[in-house]
C-alpha cells in the first residue's frame, strides 16, 4: 500500500501509515496534522510486513496539542478508518482508539457492563453519544471503518462489513473539530488503549459501502503480501495494482 498515493485521496484530509523505525513524531502524510508520540513504542509488528504502533494500555498516546482542522472542511460528513490489534482492555475498562471530543471516537467498551465489544461514537450535541458496537477479539488485526455522512446517518464496518447503521441522527456543532485529537486515549488522556496500531485516515466525507469495501480489499492486497490466499468481501475484479504475482504461469513485476 502506497503512502505517496494512498486510496481515495482527493476527500482524504489525514493519513498516519504508522511504518517507522525511530522519532517522536507520527507525520501526517496530507500534511494537515503531525501527531507527537508519546510514550508508544514503534516499529513493532504490523498487518503483513509493515509495522506498527505498540500502546502499553496505561500512559502511551499521540496528540496534536492544537486545533487540528476547520469546521468547514468537514460539512458533507466524514470517515474515520483504523488498523488495530488489542491487547486487553486497557486502563478504565474501556480503552480509546481515538478521540475527537465533542465529534467522534473508538473505544473498546469490553470491560463496560451491558455494552459490546469495539463501539463508533458519534456525539449527538447534548452530551452524549450515538453508538454502534461489534464483537472482536484479543490478538487479532481487523479494520475498523465509521462514516457520517451530511443528512447525519452514521454506519461502522469491521473488516468491510457493514455492522450497523443509524438514520438521521443530530450531528455534534461543526465547531467541535477545533479540539484536540488524541489518539490511543481520551482527550483527558485518560482511559489508554492497550494494542497496536498499523494506520489511521480521516476523510471530510462519507465513504460509500462499496468504496469501504474497495478500501479493506485493496489494503488487505497490497501490504507486500508475498504468499498466501485472499479472500474478497464482494464479487469483483481483483486489483493487482503493486502486487507482484504468478497467474497461469506468467509472472508480473
Amino acid at each position: 500500500y502506497s503512502a505517496t498515493n494512498p486510496l481515495f485521496s482527493s476527500n482524504l484530509k489525514s493519513y498516519w501509515l504508522m511504518h517507522k523505525d525511530s522519532g517522536g513524531t507520527a507525520y501526517d502524510f496530507q500534511g494537515y496534522v503531525d501527531l507527537s508520540i508519546n510514550g508508544s513504542t514503534i516499529g513493532q509488528t504490523g498487518v503483513l510486513n509493515t509495522t506498527a504502533y505498540d500502546f502499553d494500555g496505561g500512559n502511551d498516546y499521540l496528540n496534536s496539542g492544537t486545533d487540528p482542522y476547520s469546521e468547514s472542511d468537514f460539512s458533507n460528513g466524514y470517515s474515520v478508518a483504523a488498523w488495530v490489534n488489542y491487547d486487553g482492555l486497557g486502563d478504565g475498562s474501556a480503552g480509546t482508539v481515538l478521540s475527537h471530543e465533542g465529534v467522534y471516537k473508538i473505544t473498546d467498551e469490553r470491560g463496560s457492563a451491558g455494552s459490546g465489544d469495539v463501539s463508533w461514537e458519534i456525539y449527538d450535541g447534548t452530551g452524549s453519544y450515538f453508538t454502534i458496537y461489534s464483537g472482536l477479539s484479543n490478538n487479532e488485526w481487523a479494520l475498523l471503518l465509521g462514516t457520517l455522512d451530511s443528512n447525519g446517518n452514521m454506519t461502522f464496518y469491521v473488516n468491510g462489513t457493514q455492522q450497523d447503521t443509524y438514520s438521521s441522527i443530530n450531528t455534534p456543532p461543526l465547531d467541535n473539530f477545533n479540539r484536540e485529537l488524541v489518539i490511543g486515549a481520551s482527550y483527558d488522556k485518560d482511559r489508554h488503549f492497550d494494542g497496536r496500531l498499523a494506520g489511521l485516515w480521516i476523510w471530510n466525507r462519507e465513504l460509500s459501502d462499496s468504496e469501504q469495501s474497495t478500501f479493506y480489499d485493496v489494503v488487505t492486497s497490497t501490504s507486500n503480501l508475498t504468499t498466501g490466499t485472499k479472500s474478497y468481501s464482494s464479487i469483483k475484479k481483483p486489483n493487482l495494482q503493486n502486487l507482484d504475482y504468478t497467474l497461469n504461469g506468467v509472472t508480473d513485476i
